[in-house]
């Protein structure tokens, strides 16, 4: 079940979207078809899934993402939409997994590794997509 505004049929204002179970699923703001400030998607269980924010449609500021136990899986930073600053990811127990710089949505240099595996070998990242929240593993190159 969802509750938003449409004008001329695009998506503008407040918008929320629950589980089956009636616990909230998203919610966040939109003018005109495209996200504006804050946006969050929620876990069946109420945990927050995903935070970030929007300006002009596009990712701004710092991103992150959660496991369904709270645990901060993801932080990245964005600017007009692609990745830049610092990106994190750690494993749901906490441990600090893999680290990179991005700058205008490359990575900057070489992304560092924690996690004991060979410097050479990257970690399969978990991305998030934007519109559904599934979970993409991606393995790096």
């Amino acid at each position: 079940e969802a509750r938003a505004s449409y004008v001329l049929g695009a998506l503008d204002g407040h918008l929320v979207r629950w589980h089956a179970n009636g616990v909230i699923a998203e919610e966040g703001d939109w003018l005109r078809a495209e996200r504006l400030g804050w946006h969050r998607t929620y876990y069946d269980s109420g945990q927050v899934r995903t935070e970030g924010r929007w300006e002009d449609g596009l990712a701004e500021g710092l991103h992150r993402r959660f496991a369904p136990s709270g645990a901060i899986l993801e932080e990245c930073g964005h600017h007009r939409g692609e990745r830049s600053g610092p990106r994190n990811l750690w494993s749901e127990d906490g441990a600090l997994v893999w680290s990179a710089q991005y700058v205008a949505g490359e990575i900057g240099g070489a992304p560092t590794r924690y996690d004991g595996e060979p410097a050479d070998t990257p970690p399969p990242i978990v991305e998030p997509t934007v519109e559904t929240g599934e979970l993409v593993v991606q393995q790096t190159q």
